[in-house]
C-alpha cells in the first residue's frame, strides 16, 4: 500500500451479468484529497463506485484496499462500517422517518448515545455552515422534496457522519447555480477531514471546487489523469479525442 493511502485500487477488473464493464483501473485517495472522476455515460463511473462499496450485484477481479484492509473482500455493510460513505445520484426516500431522527440515531449508533443538547448543537452548527433550510430537518426523508432539497439533504448527513472516504455521485445533476455553490462548500469543509471521489460528466462543479486530480474514464479504463486544467480541456474539447484514440486503438 502506498505511504498514507486511505483507498488504494490495484488492477481492477468489475462485470455484471458476464459482461466486463471496467477493465484494470488503478486510482489512490489519501485523506484531504478530492478526485474527481469523469468520463461520458456509460463509461463506466456508477460501475467504479458501486464496486468500491460492494455492490454485489458486482462481480471483481483485483484489489481494493481502504487504510490497508483488503475491502474487496467484504461485504458491502461491513465496508461501510469502517468509513464509507455513499451519496446517491437519486437518494431514496423514507417515508416515517426524519431527517433529524435518521441521523441522530446513526450517530448514537456509531459514536456511542450523546445528549439531545449536544446533538442538536452540532446539527444547528453544519445547518448553517451549508445553508441548509432547518425546516426540512423534521420532514419525512426525501419525500417530496426536489432534486436540490435530496441532494442538500445528502451532504447535511455526510458531513454530520464524518466518513473517512466520500463518494459522491451526480451530486451536480439538477441543481441550480444557488444549490451547487450551496453543494460545493459542502463537499469543501467535507473534505478537510475526509478523501472525497466525485462521480461526474460536467464541468460545471469544478467551477467551484478545486479538486486534487481529474481522471477520465473511457470505455471501462482511465484514460488519462491530471489537474484542473484536464477538465478545463474537457470543457472545450468534450470526451471525443479520447473516444477517437479508443476506438482507434
Amino acid at each position: 500500500m502506498s505511504p498514507h493511502s486511505l483507498l488504494e485500487i490495484r488492477d481492477l477488473y468489475v462485470s455484471a451479468k458476464d459482461k466486463e464493464i471496467l477493465h484494470g483501473v488503478n486510482l489512490n485517495v489519501r485523506q484531504g484529497e478530492i478526485h474527481s472522476i469523469m468520463g461520458p455515460n456509460g463509461s463506466g463511473k456508477s460501475t467504479l463506485s458501486n464496486a468500491i462499496i460492494g455492490n454485489p450485484t458486482y462481480t471483481t477481479k483485483g484489489r481494493i484496499l481502504f487504510k490497508g484492509r483488503k475491502i474487496h473482500l467484504m461485504n458491502a455493510d461491513k465496508r461501510a462500517s469502517l468509513g464509507i460513505f455513499f451519496a446517491f445520484q437519486s437518494p431514496v426516500a423514507i417515508p416515517g422517518v426524519s431527517l433529524r431522527s435518521l441521523i441522530r440515531t446513526f450517530l448514537n449508533e456509531k459514536r456511542g448515545k450523546q445528549s439531545y443538547e449536544e446533538f442538536n448543537r452540532e446539527l444547528e452548527s453544519i445547518t448553517s455552515l451549508i445553508g441548509f433550510n432547518r425546516e426540512l430537518l423534521n420532514k419525512e426523508l426525501n419525500v417530496k422534496l426536489s432534486g436540490g432539497e435530496k441532494k442538500m439533504s445528502e451532504m447535511l448527513q455526510l458531513l454530520m457522519f464524518r466518513p473517512e472516504l466520500a463518494i459522491i455521485d451526480e451530486i451536480d445533476s439538477g441543481l441550480d447555480i444557488d444549490a451547487l455553490k450551496r453543494v460545493s462548500r459542502a463537499i469543501e469543509l467535507l473534505s478537510k477531514k475526509s478523501g472525497v471521489i466525485l462521480i461526474t460528466h460536467h464541468t460545471t462543479l469544478h467551477k467551484y471546487i478545486q479538486p486534487t486530480q481529474v481522471h477520465v474514464l473511457v470505455n471501462g479504463a482511465f484514460v488519462e489523469s491530471g489537474g484542473i486544467e484536464l477538465a478545463d480541456k474537457i470543457e472545450r474539447e468534450g470526451y471525443s479525442a479520447w473516444l477517437k484514440k479508443k476506438n482507434s486503438g
